[in-house]
């Protein structure tokens, strides 16, 4: 079975907490070390976080030291260091959450929700409302900007993979294509996309299959957004090679930004196109 990948954050994040463990609790990483973890990385919706309520680091790291050992103790192939069973109840969690979503990225949102589910010690730490606010940030689809001022298509080539502009013959195969693959609230903005004299709207193709499409302007003048991978496509590129398509064309309209609608996989689009939170 292939192990689920992690977001580059949340490998820095489980890279940080097993340097958190000392002596104190036999070298067993335990949920709060996670969530410590968290609060000291500083970018995304993290950064965020710190800013909107500050969290007192050390009381946590006290909780922390007077965790009791009850002999339980496992490996799990994320870590290095040995692991409580809570742990392994948040992980499990989060994978759970993950994949509820349509995910393929474990990430830092979907571990601080499974902590505050099942770990007394952190969240018996805050009051009802900061825990709300803490999700709220960390864990809800976030709107995100990209500079095209200096915006520059990259290069990208397949042998394959063929991306281009939807055409009005696409309609029935890729309305069919979203309503299989995803859920009809994109549909309607589809249709409008092709009323349109340029359809805003890209489509890539693989073995004479539509595997994803990307659109911009059809929801609002400026946004970038739906965009939909088949999930057996989601680690070849595909909406990297979408994403950039329509940035290309926004910033030749003469978009000097462009906003991409309640971003559920934020470190892809930070990292493929320097995108940042626009903060609430």
């Amino acid at each position: 079975m292939e192990h689920i990948r992690l977001t580059k954050r949340l490998k820095r994040i489980f890279s940080l907490a097993e340097n958190l463990i000392d002596n104190d609790n036999r070298g067993i990483l335990y949920p709060i070390h996670l969530f410590i973890a968290a609060l000291q990385v500083k970018a995304g919706v993290l950064g965020e976080l710190n800013l909107k309520l500050p969290i007192d680091i050390n009381s946590l790291m006290k909780i922390s030291d007077q965790l009791q050992y009850d002999g339980k103790e496992y490996i799990h192939h994320y870590f290095n260091s040995k692991v409580s069973d809570r742990t392994i109840q948040v992980l499990k969690m989060a994978e759970t959450i993950m994949n509820n979503y349509g995910q393929i990225y474990l990430n830092e949102g979907h571990i601080i929700k499974a902590i505050f589910v099942s770990d007394n010690e952190v969240r018996n730490f805050f009051s009802y409302e900061e825990i709300e606010l803490i999700l709220d940030i960390t864990t809800t689809p976030r709107d995100l900007a990209v500079s095209l001022i200096n915006y520059v298509k990259p290069n990208f080539k397949s042998t394959h993979l063929i991306v281009r502009r939807a055409t009005l013959s696409d309609t029935e195969e890729l309305l069919n294509f979203i309503e299989k693959e995803f859920n009809n609230k994109w549909l309607c903005n589809i249709k409008s996309g092709f009323s349109k004299e340029v359809i805003p709207i890209y489509i890539a193709i693989e073995d004479n299959e539509i595997i994803g499409f990307g659109a911009y302007d059809i929801v609002k003048k400026g946004l970038f957004g739906p965009m939909g991978i088949t999930k057996a496509y989601r680690k070849k590129n595909v909406g990297y090679s979408i994403l950039h398509s329509c940035l290309n064309d926004m910033k030749n309209d003469g978009y000097k930004y462009a906003i991409i609608d309640e971003a559920g996989p934020i470190e892809f689009y930070e990292e493929t196109c320097g995108a940042v939170i626009i903060h609430k």
